[in-house]
């Protein structure tokens, strides 16, 4: 995953996707785009010149929270236990990311700490 910084573009894919969702003048006016980084919001307001309006205030923040809540329930292919999954499959690379100086044994610890379940396997 890329991290944006201060200085950096925006990534192509994400230009080309907004000016193909606000093609017109008159979307742009009209509408709002939710984003819940407020540096990336910044970045996108700026790209566009202000011409698209960014918010990033806690409306955002509760609608994505919603989202990630009942997502199984607005797609019919991906059950709850698919979602969990995949969240323990983030919490691990973060993990990963974190811990990478980390000796073994720290690593352990850290592993049963985020991952109860897994007590026996480490052992």
């Amino acid at each position: 995953m890329a991290v944006l910084e201060a200085g950096d573009e925006l990534p192509n894919s994400l230009t080309s996707f907004l000016d193909m969702q606000f093609s017109s003048e008159k979307k742009r006016k009209k509408s709002v785009l939710g984003v819940l980084d407020p540096s990336l919001g910044k970045m996108i307001f700026d790209h566009y010149e202000g011409s698209i309006k960014i918010s990033t205030d806690d409306i955002v923040k509760e609608i994505v929270r919603g989202i990630r809540l009942h997502f199984h329930h607005l797609l019919d292919e991906i059950s709850e236990s698919d979602i969990i999954q995949s969240q323990l499959s983030l919490r691990f690379l973060d993990f990963l990311f974190f811990c990478d100086g980390l000796c073994l044994r720290c690593k352990t610890l850290c592993v049963l700490m985020i991952f109860p379940r897994f007590y026996h396997i480490c052992l």
